[in-house]
């Protein structure tokens, strides 16, 4: 798949877009781009407020199948929880903020989560969102388009909608179990400044990266700890750096699979040059509590895996 880079923003009326059908077929894009598997099994669309409904019982359903089939302790469950339902919402927002400078509004219109058998949302489509732009945009005067002075006005009015958007789910997820509202909010912030990170098809620029290191600063976030963003080089070009501010506590509910039993070659290849010592916390590769260059390692490790198998291909 070929993606016209999403850092070239159109003027409204170029080749028959609106800033609405834009960011829909921008994000769907994003969405094909990060997938990690077949688009196969049941799968529904549903308002974030669906899944609020007689005290969130989607999301305590969810949690319980969790818990109770062994796959994650209650804080863990919780968390992934929040991160597959909230995060999608924070994830279209940073993504949409990041490439076309344009605030996405998560409590407006009739947005659509796409929800796969898992359990999670893999795709968010911002039916009638409202857009925020600073003076100058393309996009300002548009149809569902208001214009602010600038940069700073549309984070602030982007991340206090994102904010209400969200904030039921945090405060369901704080009832499914002992988690404080901190450790939670921080899952909406690596949301947020993960969006561009794995989608291998947004051009590596840093400006993209600054502009969602500016948002994740903005006076109305509502997260106090935020994941690291950047850009580095590599032998295989450019590529961007995410480590997260927190922790998904997946450690804490398995042991890393030894190298003979990963179950293909990319995780056999990552097992042999990032071997487990007995007894160490199996950390996801991104997570907080990792020394910021073996992140950055590893990190570079699944960039030039892909970039590699998709150039000899």
């Amino acid at each position: 798949m070929t993606a016209t880079p999403l850092s070239a923003v159109p003027a409204p009326q170029s080749g028959g877009h609106t800033p609405a059908s834009w960011v829909t077929d921008a994000l769907e894009r994003h969405s094909l781009a990060v997938a990690e598997g077949p688009d196969d099994g049941p799968v529904s669309w549903v308002r974030p407020g669906d899944l609020l409904i007689d005290d969130a019982a989607a999301l305590q359903g969810l949690h319980a199948r969790l818990v109770d089939g062994g796959s994650a302790t209650p804080a863990a469950a919780a968390k992934w929880v929040l991160g597959w339902t909230a995060g999608a919402l924070a994830d279209a927002v940073g993504f949409v903020l990041a490439t076309t400078g344009a605030g996405l509004l998560a409590d407006t219109g009739d947005i659509r989560l796409r929800m796969v058998a898992g359990g999670w949302a893999d795709r968010v489509r911002p039916v009638g969102a409202d857009l925020v732009v600073p003076a100058g945009h393309p996009w300002s005067g548009a149809d569902g388009v208001t214009t602010v002075p600038g940069e700073a006005e549309v984070d602030d009015t982007a991340l206090r909608s994102l904010t209400a958007g969200v904030e039921p789910f945090v405060a369901a997820a704080r009832r499914l179990a002992r988690v404080g509202p901190r450790s939670l909010w921080v899952e909406v912030a690596d949301a947020f400044g993960g969006a561009v990170a794995f989608d291998p098809e947004v051009p590596v620029t840093s400006s993209t990266s600054d502009r969602l290191e500016r948002a994740l600063r903005a006076g109305a976030a509502p997260w106090g700890r935020r994941p690291r963003v950047g850009v580095s080089t590599s032998g295989v070009g450019p590529f961007y750096l995410m480590q997260r501010g927190g922790c998904c506590l997946a450690y804490q509910c398995h042991e890393a699979p030894a190298e003979d039993e990963a179950p293909d070659d990319d995780l056999r290849a990552y097992r042999a040059r990032f071997p487990v010592s007995p007894g160490e916390p199996a950390y996801c590769g991104t997570c907080s509590l990792r020394d910021p260059a073996d992140s950055d390692a590893r990190r570079l490790f699944w960039v030039e895996r892909r970039r590699l198998s998709t150039t000899s291909t």
